[in-house]
């Protein structure tokens, strides 16, 4: 049977660890501000057992399962995207495998890629999205940087980035904008919300109506509480058109977000005619969850296959031809590597095997992509 399961969402700014029992049932759940730019070179270890280290204490026997942007450049080890459209099962095979302080192996799963004349990329949303269980279907995840993403036959096949979040700061806090605007206060977020959804209709664009966030104040028109909703609702209505101009109808739309955004989005895509299916991420049952538990079923059942963890087929061929020629070796009174050659220490051993490890690892990591995969087609 499958094992339980230690699940972290790992970001650049905060970390969320799961522990999973054996049915998928969500057991324990941490939060911590122990995101990636906190955590030294040589460190994720230490701060594994900093996040994690009640879940392994309680649950030694748990698989433990990273996702987000600890598998960056930036992060504990780099994992290569994955290019679209890619299955769970493709994802979990393109994990890179880590050690723990207490030598336990953790997997790190990948990001995504999609290149559609635009090259684009995701790191932990494509674990959210694979735990909403589509078939088919578009999902949206709110943020910094906004993601949607297009599900078909259980494969993600296309995804675009949104700046919606980031570009709303920059415009609240650092631009012209922002000197007129204060803190929302009675009707102020009704007013800019309905504001700046009607703004977002009309013929000129994003770039003349962010202006008016400026102008109205000075016109008596809005009040200065009022230009942070305007701004908002202005963004998040830009960034529902480009999605439906990329993806179409937004059919079988699967909103995931709670709090404001779950409140900003829901309002804007109601005004934009579309029904949705809210999801909220800080659920017991989070899409998190559920999609780490699911990489791991897939990564699981391909240990059962393999009899090795991540093992292929060619690796258990060389694997049974070394056994053979150490065995030979023993029978002739010899040990592997005689024959003249000096014989050199084992530490030294050791640390090749462990470099010609690592190279092959991230080498086939690499390839899994375009091996297993096929470019997004152009629509």
């Amino acid at each position: 049977m499958p094992k339980p399961l230690i699940a972290l969402d790992w970001g650049t700014t905060r970390a969320r660890a799961f522990l999973i029992g054996e049915d998928g049932v969500v057991l324990a759940k941490r939060i911590a501000d122990r995101g990636i730019q906190s955590v030294p070179a040589g460190g994720f270890p230490a701060a594994f057992a900093e996040i994690a280290g009640e879940f392994r204490a309680a649950r030694p026997d748990a698989a433990v399962l990273l996702a987000g942007m600890v598998g960056s450049r930036n992060g504990w080890v780099e994992a290569p995207y994955v290019a679209c459209p890619a299955s769970p099962e493709e994802i979990a095979a393109a994990g890179l495998a880590v050690t723990l302080d207490d030598g336990t192996r953790a997997m790190i799963l990948p990001g995504l890629s999609c290149d559609e004349g635009a090259f684009d990329v995701m790191r932990g949303e494509e674990t959210l999205i694979v735990g909403l269980g589509l078939t088919d279907g578009i999902a949206c995840l709110p943020g910094t940087h906004s993601k949607w993403a297009e599900v078909k036959g259980g494969r993600i096949t296309r995804f675009a980035s949104f700046m919606t979040g980031e570009v709303y700061g920059l415009l609240r806090e650092h631009s012209i904008l922002s000197r007129l605007a204060s803190e929302p206060a009675g009707d102020d977020t009704a007013e800019g919300m309905r504001r700046g959804l009607v703004a977002a209709q009309r013929p000129g664009g994003l770039l003349n109506a962010a202006f008016h966030a400026r102008s109205d104040v000075l016109g008596g028109r809005m009040q200065g509480g009022a230009v942070g909703p305007y701004l908002s609702a202005l963004l998040v209505a830009q960034e529902i058109a480009g999605a439906r101009a990329l993806f179409g109808g937004l059919g079988n739309l699967h909103l995931v977000a709670d709090g404001v955004l779950a409140g900003s989005y829901g309002q804007a895509l109601a005004a934009a005619g579309l029904d949705y299916t809210l999801t909220t991420p800080s659920s017991p049952a989070s899409p998190a969850s559920r999609g780490a538990f699911r990489h791991d079923h897939r990564f699981w059942f391909a240990e059962r296959r393999s009899g090795h963890p991540g093992r292929t087929s060619a690796r258990r061929r060389r694997d049974r031809a070394r056994s053979g020629l150490c065995a030979a070796s023993r029978r002739q009174g010899r040990q592997p590597g005689a024959g003249g050659a000096p014989r050199r220490s084992r530490g030294d051993a050791g640390r090749r095997r462990r470099s010609r490890r690592l190279r092959r690892d991230r080498a086939r990591a690499a390839g899994a992509g375009w091996r297993r995969s096929f470019p997004c087609r152009p629509r």
